[in-house]
């Protein structure tokens, strides 16, 4: 098995076809930078999705804790 995968594109106004060649996605994963691209951009992502959710627990908790506050001292 090839690591290239070619496709044939037939010109109407030439008789000589394109050839577009293209990498098997299992020997694009192989390659150590991509695979270490990708788990840079998932760090990043994990790390913001991780502050963004603290963050909102956080403003939650401030909200219950001053909703709290006024109900107990308005009785």
């Amino acid at each position: 098995m090839t690591e290239w995968r070619s496709m044939s594109i037939q010109n109407n106004e030439e008789n000589f076809p394109i050839v577009i060649e293209f990498l098997r996605a299992k020997t694009y994963m192989t390659n150590a930078y991509v695979l270490a691209v990708i788990v840079l951009l998932a760090t990043f992502l994990q790390s913001t999705l991780s502050n963004n959710f603290n963050h909102m627990v956080i403003s939650e908790a401030i909200r219950l804790k001053s909703a709290l506050s006024v109900s107990i001292f308005n009785q």
